[in-house]
């Protein structure tokens, strides 16, 4: 290769260490902002090492080949704390030992290829066997994500595709350029031609990536943090209007639902007597003692100051009457720390079939009216829409705060 090629090498030898250090810088800042980002601080120290064997290979013209050995390192550890931020964004925990084991023999393989029989494909060949390794297992942690969209495929084929890459690279080299590569012919080799396009474009095809799927995460918890209560944890009136819709449709056909309205007893005396810090820890206790007794795909939510909903799917007549007060003893003789020293905490529910009626606005209004008659009959008790006069109250407030729905919001029930 000509003069100019070599200054072109020397120019990509500087870009690329800044350009990794800048984006390591990048992912530390977003994951210094977020919560649950420790996959984020992977794939930062993934581009901090990369700059770094990036900048020790500079020092070449210096030191000499022996800096190879360093540069290796850091580039092992570049695939695996890539491969460390994948397993921990998408299987939630990493196989640390694996991963380092795999990292620590390849990089003494590769150290001893390039002291004893000083072979730069020999050296080159050992490293990247351990950065594919972890590479393709990576690849298939994402893919068999479940439910896994279109981004995540597309990092887990980009994965997969690097770990090929580097695998082919030395048969390639030896059939083209031949097995005796010396350290002195290595600035105009293929050898570093081809690392460089592997390195420098993976790792920005990858920033691209990471930036989309980090964005995408954020949108999902901006999203349900949205659709969430803050103080009871259980999802809002916004978040229980969405996921209900999504639960009848999902019910089987031909089995009732049941919905049921709580109201703690006598929330105002709590708040009036001991203070809102004290009506908070009431409702944090009330709503965990709702969502620990309902069965798991119930649907749980605070939909007001002191009033929660809970949407049974698939609850049979025969028992919707005893769920209903299962539920409120549950909530009776369940104890808390934070609201022992008020006494019995209790709650008045109503409750009403979902097949019953059209709409979950209709199905609401029944229940408060049944509601209503729990707390006029004298309180933490239950009492189910049909056994109530439809006349006796006007309608309420916790069914307006809800908007109409077609009907054909509850025709997998119906």
């Amino acid at each position: 290769m000509g003069g100019s090629t070599v200054e072109h090498y020397e120019l990509l030898w500087i870009i690329a260490p800044t350009i990794s250090l800048l984006l390591f810088f990048v992912f530390r800042i977003i994951a210094h902002g977020c919560d649950r980002s420790i996959y984020i601080i992977d794939w930062s120290h993934a581009y901090f090492f990369g700059a770094v064997g990036y900048f020790i290979n500079n020092c070449r013209v210096v030191f000499g080949d022996i800096v190879s050995i360093p540069a290796n390192i850091c580039f092992g550890l570049v695939a695996l704390f890539t491969a460390r931020g994948l397993f921990r964004r998408y299987s939630g925990r990493s196989p640390d030992r694996l991963l380092f084991a795999i990292w620590f023999f390849t990089q003494f393989g590769g150290v001893w290829m390039a002291l004893v029989p000083e072979s730069v494909i020999g050296r080159g060949t050992a490293v990247g066997f351990g950065m594919a390794l972890v590479l393709i297992m990576a690849s298939r942690a994402v893919l068999q994500k479940h439910k896994a969209g279109t981004l995540d495929i597309a990092l887990g084929l980009m994965t997969a595709a690097v770990a090929v890459l580097i695998l082919l690279r030395p048969p390639l080299i030896v059939w083209l350029e031949g097995s005796q590569l010396s350290g002195t012919d290595l600035p105009t080799s293929f050898w570093l031609a081809t690392h460089n396009i592997i390195a420098v474009t993976s790792w920005f095809v990858f920033a691209v990536l990471f930036a989309a799927r980090i964005g995408s995460d954020l949108m999902t918890k901006l999203d349900q943090t949205a659709k969430t209560d803050p103080l009871s944890g259980l999802l809002n009136r916004r978040g229980f209007e969405e996921a209900f819709e999504r639960t009848i449709l999902s019910s089987t056909e031909g089995n009732s639902g049941l919905l049921l309205i709580f109201d703690i007893d006598h929330f105002k005396s709590f708040n009036d007597r001991f203070g809102h810090a004290t009506g908070d820890d009431v409702i944090k206790a009330v709503a965990k003692a709702i969502l620990g007794s309902c069965p798991p795909d119930a649907l749980v939510a605070r939909i007001g100051g002191e009033e929660f909903v809970a949407v049974l799917p698939d609850c049979p007549r025969a028992v919707a009457r005893l769920c209903a007060e299962n539920l409120r003893l549950s909530v009776q003789i369940t104890g808390s720390p934070d609201v022992s020293r008020l006494g019995q905490v209790t709650v008045s529910i109503g409750a009403t079939y979902l097949e019953t009626y059209p709409n979950l606005s209709e199905c609401l209004k029944h229940a408060d009216r049944a509601l209503y008659e729990a707390k006029a009959s004298g309180r933490n008790r239950v009492r189910m829409a049909d056994d109530v006069s439809f006349e006796r109250r006007p309608p309420s407030d916790a069914a307006a705060r809800l908007p109409e729905q077609s009907p054909s919001d509850l025709q997998a029930v119906a």
